[in-house]
C-alpha cells in the first residue's frame, strides 16, 4: 500500500464531511492502525489491516492492504493499485455505504 491510498481516502472523506483521528489507546496497540470517523452524531472505526508476513501486526496504517469498518463486518475497502479501475469504484461505494450511517441509539 502506499501513501496516496490513505491520501485518497482522507480527502475523500473530508469532502463528505467526515473527520478522522488517530484512535490512541490499549485496545488497540497499533500506532495509527485504527482510525476514528465522525460526521455529526455519527461515528465509525477503521481497523487497518496490517501485517508483516509471519502474520505479526505492523505499526502503521501505511503498510496496510485495506480496512475493516468495525461493527459492519462486510464493509471494507481493499487498497488496490493506483492502476487497477477498481480501486475508484470500491472507494466510492464504500463512501455512499457511510452516508447511510444513523447514530448509535445506544451511544
Amino acid at each position: 500500500m502506499a501513501q496516496w491510498h490513505l491520501d485518497a481516502l482522507e480527502r475523500a472523506l473530508t469532502q463528505r464531511g467526515w473527520s478522522s483521528s488517530v484512535v490512541v489507546s490499549p485496545e488497540y496497540p497499533l500506532a495509527d492502525g485504527v482510525w476514528s470517523l465522525t460526521r455529526g452524531p455519527v461515528s465509525v472505526t477503521l481497523e487497518f489491516g496490517c501485517f508483516d508476513g509471519m502474520g505479526q501486526p505492523l505499526p502503521s496504517a501505511a503498510a496496510s492492504y485495506g480496512f475493516a469498518l468495525l461493527g459492519h463486518p462486510s464493509r471494507g475497502l481493499y487498497f488496490f493499485k493506483k492502476s487497477s479501475p477498481k480501486w475508484k469504484p470500491a472507494l466510492q461505494e464504500f463512501l455512499d455505504f457511510l452516508d447511510t450511517l444513523e447514530p448509535d441509539p445506544g451511544a
